[in-house]
């Protein structure tokens, strides 16, 4: 996996990339809303940052620490 640098580029994953399973329940409506339309890619990553910012720091800590070891 590519270095996440901040909350931005966590949002582009979770936005594009991240299968809807391994989200966190909140984080699913929002990207849910987004990858069928409903949501602009502006809505979509506001609405992330505001709801789910502890889950989004915890994924960014996990992944980085996770890419120093391997």
């Amino acid at each position: 996996m590519n270095k996440v640098n901040d909350v931005s580029d966590a949002i582009f994953w979770w936005l594009e990339e991240i299968p809807m399973d391994e989200l966190p329940d909140e984080a699913q409506t929002i990207v849910g809303a987004y990858r069928n339309g409903t949501y602009d890619v502006t809505e979509a990553s506001e609405s992330l940052e505001q709801t789910c910012r502890s889950h989004i720091t915890e994924w960014i800590n996990t992944n980085n620490q996770l890419d120093s070891i391997l």
